[in-house]
């Protein structure tokens, strides 16, 4: 989201994917390993999560990320088809569109986060 216009000092990198792609990354990732890809699930938040650290960098891989809506049913795993891409000079980045950003903090009834969203998406 920082690279999007959202005013946050991020902590880490979220990689989200579905099932198959975590358990890939984590393969790719294995000599930076933390915490092996395994099905989490909290009062809110279920998804296949893995946590690696590269060069101090903590990076978490998400699939098949799900949150439960106020009304006690889970949302479709999010697809990683619903992506859009940024350019930093030479790179092209993969990110989550801010709609689809959005949507989630609503669910997870972060209203900060909402409301940063909110105003960078005013401004497009």
């Amino acid at each position: 989201m920082a690279l999007q216009g959202i005013d946050i000092s991020p902590r880490d990198i979220d990689i989200l994917t579905d099932k198959k792609g975590a358990f890939q990354i984590q393969e790719l990732l294995k000599d930076y390993e933390i915490k092996k890809v395994e099905l989490t699930k909290s009062e809110k938040l279920c998804s296949y999560l893995g946590k690696f650290q590269i060069m101090g960098l903590e990076i978490e891989v998400i699939g098949n990320f799900q949150a439960k809506t106020p009304n006690g049913k889970w949302t479709k795993p999010l697809s990683p088809k619903l992506k859009t891409t940024l350019k930093l000079g030479n790179l092209k980045i993969p990110v989550s569109p801010l709609k689809v950003e959005l949507e989630a903090y609503k669910i997870l009834g972060r209203a900060e986060r909402v409301q940063k969203i909110e105003e960078v998406l005013k401004k497009k």
